[in-house]
């Protein structure tokens, strides 16, 4: 009977730290994208408050245009 309610006790523990794990790893694949999502926000903000940039990427946007016109 004890073994029963051990292998019952240890399944459960078993399930719940694979379930942690996997929150683990979503929570981290979350994190890097919310990182990468912080970056490009941030250079959005310099390049409309920076003219000097903003002429920069207007260029680049141009010729990216240009590109996938012709």
């Amino acid at each position: 009977m004890k073994s029963t309610k051990y292998q019952v006790l240890k399944s459960d523990f078993d399930f719940a730290t694979k379930q942690l794990k996997q929150y683990k790893e979503i929570i981290d694949q979350q994190k890097q994208e919310l990182e990468a999502y912080k970056s490009v926000l941030i250079r959005i903000v310099k390049v409309r408050t920076d003219p000097a940039m903003y002429k920069c990427w207007a260029r680049e946007a141009l010729i990216t245009v240009d590109k996938t016109l012709n």
